[in-house]
């Protein structure tokens, strides 16, 4: 596939460890997306909180609309979920590749 055209592509999930989408899975599907062309990736590893990957999906989209670049919407929402958890469980297991 050539996915030249597509800026970003947001992997996550709250179930990685059933085998359907597990860290092992997610690398390989980021590299699939990377190799077809995909210019970013913003996506989770591990055992990701359903709630701190509702919120930080949905900062990382507010900032996208008010201008922020994917880099800055990202950190601003990186930031955010590290006010309400201090623990990195939460808000370290994502990644952005660019």
């Amino acid at each position: 596939y050539d996915l030249h055209q597509v800026e970003l592509v947001v992997l996550t999930s709250s179930d990685a460890g059933s085998g359907a989408f597990s860290s092992a899975n997610s690398y390989g599907l980021v590299n699939a997306f990377k190799q077809a062309g995909v210019k970013s990736i913003l996506y989770g590893f591990g055992g990701i909180s359903d709630q701190a990957c509702v919120l930080l999906v949905r900062e990382f989209y507010i900032n996208i609309a008010k201008g922020m670049n994917k880099r800055v919407a990202f950190r601003k929402a990186q930031e955010k979920l590290k006010a309400i958890y201090e623990e990195p469980e939460y808000w370290g297991v994502f990644v952005m590749l660019d």
